[in-house]
């Protein structure tokens, strides 16, 4: 879309002028004008001539890099990020409502300005963590993401920005699960702490990796979104689909990055202070695949830790019994001793 935009400005600026001033030669010649500034018609000719160059450095060269020489502000540059699809090896994120059916059919034109308040916070922070919109469905959000940091970083930045927002009265009154505020007190020399506020939002997230096998990027045609098609994005939608409302549910790919940032002191887990907990390992019998995976909270909501019963279906590691799978070296859990439940906070 900016590429097309881009286009049409470079073509108005350097063409118009040139077509112009040839019907203005074209007339002196006839005798209609008698003075022609030879400086504009020098300059209108030099700006036809460059136009193709200018042409190619918009729609080839590094659109970032000419943004901020003509000093576009930043917001406009994410913005065009935020259209970028990633094309390699993506890092998947899916989102979706917990108990939406039950409350939409409760609450109606209530949880529609709930489900408009979540679809724009969730719209709006992909401008700053550089993500992709793939694709919605209902309450349900299919995202890709340049890399692991920037994924993480925007599920956990969604978690405490739901906390904020200002949901309608008779959505948080109406007690019904996945509504319902909640505080915990972790002393009695603490303020009681939200955990949960508004509508609760499960989240996975998962990044592609060679092993997985091919992965295809192709636009939809009705939508004209980059889709993705291949295992990879099966596992990204699967795992979203194990959590529950509040929960941000990893892989082992994430969790292996996570913990070699915090070895190598990295400024990311400085600026995002989380906690990390192992689940288990999740069988996907149609995939027939096992997935490692844990989960990531801010620190400031540690407290749902103790809230949010563990997901079903998950085998612990005293339990798991391995198994012969597809040629898919992804089947390990994230935690390399066999501690259930373990919780470990990465904090700045």
């Amino acid at each position: 879309m900016y590429d097309v935009a881009l286009g049409r400005v470079v073509y108005v600026a350097c063409t118009v002028p040139y077509l112009t001033f040839s019907w203005v030669v074209v007339a002196k010649a006839y005798g209609y004008m008698n003075i022609v500034p030879d400086e504009l018609t020098i300059l209108s000719t030099a700006l036809y001539a460059v136009s193709g160059f200018a042409l190619a450095f918009v729609l080839v060269a590094n659109q970032q890099c000419m943004l901020s020489w003509c000093m576009v502000s930043d917001d406009v540059i994410q913005q065009i990020q935020a259209n970028e699809a990633p094309t390699d090896f993506p890092v998947f994120v899916n989102t979706d409502i917990e108990s939406s059916s039950a409350l939409w059919g409760a609450l109606g034109s209530v949880m529609h300005d709930a489900q408009d308040i979540h679809d724009n916070l969730l719209r709006t922070l992909l401008v700053p963590h550089h993500g992709y919109e793939i694709t919605t469905a209902g309450d349900s959000f299919q995202l890709a993401f340049h890399n692991i940091a920037d994924a993480v970083a925007y599920c956990l930045d969604v978690q405490e920005q739901l906390l904020l927002q200002p949901w309608p009265p008779a959505f948080v009154d109406c007690q019904m699960p996945g509504s319902a505020t909640i505080t915990t007190q972790l002393s009695l020399l603490q303020r009681p702490k939200t955990v949960f506020h508004g509508v609760r939002v499960r989240m996975g997230i998962h990044a592609s990796n060679p092993a997985e096998g091919p992965l295809v990027n192709q636009v939809h045609p009705v939508t004209s979104r980059m889709a993705y098609v291949g295992l990879s994005e099966l596992i990204g939608r699967e795992v979203s689909a194990i959590g529950r409302g509040g929960q941000i549910i990893v892989t082992a790919p994430i969790v292996r990055w996570l913990r070699a940032s915090t070895a190598n002191n990295a400024a990311w887990t400085k600026t995002h202070p989380i906690v990390l907990q192992e689940l288990g390992v999740h069988r996907v019998p149609d995939l027939k695949i096992d997935l490692g995976i844990a989960q990531v909270l801010p620190v400031s909501l540690k407290g749902r830790l103790a809230l949010i019963p563990p997901p079903s279906k998950v085998q612990t590691m005293l339990t798991y019994c391995p198994r012969l799978s597809n040629n898919y070296d992804l089947l390990i859990s994230p935690m390399e001793t066999p501690s259930h439940n373990s919780d470990v906070s990465i904090a700045a």
